[in-house]
């Protein structure tokens, strides 16, 4: 018989009709304990075998009328016959109905072997396909959707040269006999993917796209040359429908978009020097390409890369078992991330900056994001620390050391992250929905949908922001009036931007003023569309700007690195966090009322789980109640493949 713990049960007895309660009510209540209490421990013992490990949090209440008579005959002989025996079965079918009530679930009642996991199915190419691959998917995509070179701006210099010694790495591999990596690309048949490919196959593709890259601008640097390579090699591959890089691609590379020798970290400036990369002077004539302008001033600097030896990954030990995690919190949040297809960026490029074996950071960084303030802004409870480790599939949880290098070698390639959250949330965006942009605490602009308040972007500089307006087709913007100073009402009419404001308007602002209640006062530059819409977008600003601006300060109190050590790892882990929690409470409670990200929080800060880790799988199991069947009924606890810190095993919710 599995051990059966009951924390707390409360008998009442009703007298109804005419019998008494005896010389001795006592006695009653000590039978009715005794024959009850001995009918719910056989019946437990049967819906649940004895390796099972099951906790219902949900109260259970149960209602079962009975005869003095059926009591008096199960205290004396049991309930294997007579009329305790009809007791018996009365007893069964309301423990069966009152445990359905309360958590919507009960497993088979006369399961007598513990119910076995099905055999993990093989995972997706994805999970184990090489460093390249990974990247040349990711980068055909944003090819597809016209976003490369506006990405290759963003990022740092030394993901632009990793990305190219990663798509280049399979020439050294060919030059050693080896078969050419091959990626699944759309056009490309299978016969084309088996079979060795030409080394003359790329050669006017190569052509056909240098010739459409020919622009006005002359390459300045060499980063700008490495972007232009890459560049082409996607186009190229994307042309051909081969899945590979070949000599003849390399050399017409060379050919046409020489590299210029590149400094050595010893002998030269700092790469944020302004004299750190060299000009292409000293090299042969190229083609001038457009597209590629001068990247941002406020793009990451490259700093050198640090030292690999006895490097965090060498210290962590992987977590062989499972464990209580006090907060559940983090394992729900990975459906979204997964939804929007973070989690494949993110494994492509933590393999082309050889990061891999570091995404337990990366995990760690985003589980304090929804974990506990630490006291005093560092001090973490065991509680979290162990938490955040489980999540991570960590034996001992990262120090903070760890943390702040791990910050300093991503944080090139963080901008690629913010922006796949700001693309999967364009592409879910409802027509005619208002985006509110406003200043947050701490400086900077942010960026957020309306309905839900899900962050979409996060900025320093205001022009960044309406950039990515421009991917979500132009919609209406939100401005508070502690965010419209500086002439920006001024600039959003002058680009073209449709606004609705609570601030007046100042002198030379002609804006159009509207309202419905006596109380109520907006102001607009949008003078054809008509007032019901323009009043329910704006009855949405105050509420949605609180909203953003106390979930952007709470999530400022969870460091993800000690303060002052975070960077640019702080603001993203913000924004995806952020955003994944806005996810949980409008999938739950947007029938219910207005959601936000710190919904999620309240409600299921306090949720734990036992995690347990095996070769194909990561079982989260979550106690069972309201919340877990709520989570399960909205396909929340759905399985999660690909989560690039858990070596391909597959992330599956059970409760109990």
């Amino acid at each position: 018989m599995p051990d059966i713990l009951i924390r707390h049960c409360t008998l009442h007895i009703v007298r109804r009709g005419g019998w008494s309660w005896g010389e001795d009510p006592t006695v009653l209540a000590r039978k009715a304990a005794s024959v009850l209490g001995g009918l719910l421990e056989r019946r437990f013992a049967e819906l649940w075998p004895e390796s099972a490990d099951v906790e219902i949090v949900a109260p259970i209440r149960l209602s079962l009328p009975f005869y003095f008579s059926e009591l008096a005959e199960a205290s004396e002989n049991g309930c294997e016959g007579g009329r305790a025996h009809a007791l018996q079965e009365r007893f069964r079918a309301a423990v069966d109905q009152a445990i359905r009530e309360a958590v919507n679930a009960i497993p088979s009642a006369r399961a007598k072997e513990p119910q076995v996991s099905p055999e993990p199915k093989p995972q997706p190419d994805e999970i184990t396909a090489s460093p390249f691959e990974k990247l040349l998917k990711l980068l055909l995509s944003w090819l597809r959707a016209g976003a490369l070179e506006q990405i290759l701006r963003d990022v740092g210099e030394r993901t632009v040269e990793d990305w190219h010694a990663t798509l280049l790495s399979i020439e050294g591999e060919r030059s050693r006999g080896a078969d050419s990596s091959r990626i699944e690309l759309h056009g490309a048949s299978r016969a084309s993917r088996n079979q060795p490919i030409p080394e003359s196959t790329h050669t006017p593709f190569v052509i056909d796209a240098v010739a459409r890259a020919v622009r006005t601008r002359a390459l300045a640097t060499r980063i700008d040359v490495l972007s232009t390579r890459i560049i082409s090699i996607i186009a190229a591959v994307e042309e051909s429908g081969v899945g590979a890089v070949g000599p003849a691609l390399v050399a017409a590379l060379d050919r046409d978009f020489p590299l210029p020798q590149a400094t050595t970290e010893d002998d030269s400036p700092r790469s944020d020097s302004p004299t750190s990369t060299p000009t292409i002077g000293e090299t042969p004539s190229l083609p001038t390409l457009v597209g590629l302008p001068s990247r941002h001033s406020d793009a990451p600097r490259t700093a050198p890369r640090p030292s690999r030896a006895m490097s965090w990954r060498q210290l962590a030990k992987p977590r062989a078992e499972g464990g209580l995690a006090h907060c559940a919190l983090p394992f729900l949040m990975l459906g979204a991330l997964s939804k929007m297809g973070y989690f494949e960026g993110l494994d492509a490029l933590l393999a082309a900056a050889e990061l891999s074996e570091e995404a337990p950071l990366f995990a760690t960084a985003l589980a304090y994001k929804v974990l506990d303030p630490p006291e005093r802004g560092w001090r973490r409870s065991a509680a979290d620390t162990t938490s955040a480790a489980i999540f991570a599939g960590l034996e001992q949880p990262a120090s903070n050391e760890a943390l702040a290098d791990f910050e300093r070698k991503a944080a090139d390639f963080l901008p690629v992250l913010d922006r796949a959250v700001a693309d999967a949330l364009a592409n879910g965006h409802a027509d005619g929905s208002p985006l509110l942009l406003c200043e947050v605490s701490g400086g900077g602009w942010m960026l957020a949908e309306v309905d839900g308040v899900f962050p979409v972007a996060s900025s320093t500089l205001c022009e960044a922001i309406l950039g990515i307006v421009e991917r979500f087709g132009r919609p209406r913007l939100l401005v508070p009036a502690s965010s419209a100073g500086g002439g920006l009402l001024v600039r959003l009419d002058a680009e073209g931007f449709r606004f609705v404001t609570d601030a007046p308007p100042t002198r030379g602002e002609r804006w159009r003023r509207f309202h419905r209640l006596p109380h109520e006062r907006w102001y607009t530059n949008d003078v054809e569309s008509p007032e019901g819409p323009l009043v329910a977008s704006a009855r949405k600003l105050a509420s949605a700007y609180h909203s953003l601006q106390t979930t952007w300060e709470e999530l400022a109190l969870r460091p993800c690195v000690a303060p002052g050590d975070g960077g640019a790892l702080e603001t993203s882990m913000m924004l995806v966090a952020a955003v994944a929690l806005a996810d949980l409470s409008w999938n739950l409670w947007k029938d219910l009322g207005d959601t936000d990200p710190l919904l999620a929080i309240e409600r299921f800060g306090d949720l734990d789980a036992r995690v347990r880790f095996s070769p194909g799988e990561v079982l989260v199991k979550l106690p069972l109640g309201k919340r877990s069947i709520d989570l399960s009924r909205h396909g929340l606890l759905d399985d999660v493949a690909g989560v690039p810190w858990y070596g391909g095993r597959v992330v599956r919710f059970s409760g109990g």
